[in-house]
């Protein structure tokens, strides 16, 4: 019989406006584990490394990285194509994405159509007219690259979390 463990990595996502009230406005944190690097594993052997990104806006905000246990390495930069979401206005002008856009690329409207899309914001954009719709967007976001890595611990499963904050500069 094969003995087995694993490691589970949680992420703590924080998000600051100017302000430092946690508001979703200029500035924000989106962090999530890198299927192609990590080859679409979930689970993780003591001693392997785990890839993340995050997200940020602005792009070049500084971070600090605080894991609970464990190193984090600095990978590399990159950017993500979002090749399919779906966003709605109701009876608005203006609709938010899962992510900071960078480019905005396509834009589909299925059925109603409000015109061409902007970026406005980190993620918002804005429509060239108000009312309801749904419109499938394709756009690229940018990303910083990271890892980490534990060695063996004495445990089943060992969660580890990482906090992410923006630091003050």
């Amino acid at each position: 019989m094969a003995v087995e463990t694993s490691v589970t990595l949680k992420f703590v996502r924080s998000c600051l406006d100017e302000d430092g009230d946690g508001g979703a406005g200029s500035h924000s944190i989106k962090a999530e584990l890198d299927d192609e690097k990590n080859k679409g594993k979930t689970c993780f052997m003591y001693g392997e490394k785990i890839y993340f990104n995050i997200f940020t806006c602005p792009e070049d905000m500084v971070l600090s990285l605080t894991p609970t246990d464990g190193k984090v390495f600095k990978e590399t930069d990159g950017e993500k194509t979002i090749d399919e979401e779906l966003i709605q206005f109701i009876k608005e002008k203006e609709a938010s994405l899962s992510y900071p856009v960078a480019t905005l690329i396509a834009t589909q409207w299925m059925g109603n159509g409000l015109g061409s899309l902007a970026a406005i914001g980190c993620s918002v954009v804005q429509a060239g007219e108000e009312g309801t719709a749904i419109a499938k967007v394709k756009y690229k976001s940018n990303f910083k690259g990271y890892s980490v890595s534990l060695p063996f611990r004495d445990a089943d499963e060992y969660p580890v979390t990482i906090l992410i904050e923006e630091r003050a500069t």
